[in-house]
């Protein structure tokens, strides 16, 4: 028997120390109000054998503002958001390449290991945290 959390939940650390069985999410879109697209670690989903060890995930979102993340905004901006725009210690990156155009709610940071993705990447006027897969690999 397939339970709730095995058909598509991941297991990842909620309040520090404490497991949370999170949704999956594409982008802030995919999670209910008040909550963001956030990576984090993995804390060993039982059903997941693919060996990634970050997830994107739909989190609360007292427990992340001003806690040096990214939440994935998706394909619209965040800066012109009616609703649900970034909250106000977070700024709206606008990232765009010749294949994707995405935007992302960060924080400021000083170094990677200061992010949880554990990528700090430096632009004009300051550092901010962004995914590592298209910033800092």
């Amino acid at each position: 028997m397939i339970t709730h959390w095995q058909a598509k939940e991941y297991c990842v650390e909620g309040e520090p120390g404490q497991p949370y069985c999170a949704n999956p999410c594409t982008s802030n879109a995919s999670c209910a109000l008040s909550y963001w697209c956030v990576p984090l670690r993995d804390e060993g989903t039982p059903w997941a054998t693919d060996g990634l060890d970050m997830r994107w995930v739909c989190m609360p979102d007292h427990y992340f503002t001003g806690l040096n993340r990214v939440f994935y905004w998706g394909e619209t901006s965040c800066a012109s958001a009616v609703e649900d725009e970034c909250p106000i210690d977070m700024r709206c990156i606008d990232y765009e390449t010749d294949t994707k155009h995405e935007y992302f709610c960060s924080d400021t940071c000083t170094t990677n290991d200061s992010c949880i993705g554990g990528c700090c990447y430096e632009m004009i006027s300051n550092s901010y945290c962004l995914p590592r897969d298209s910033f800092c690999n």
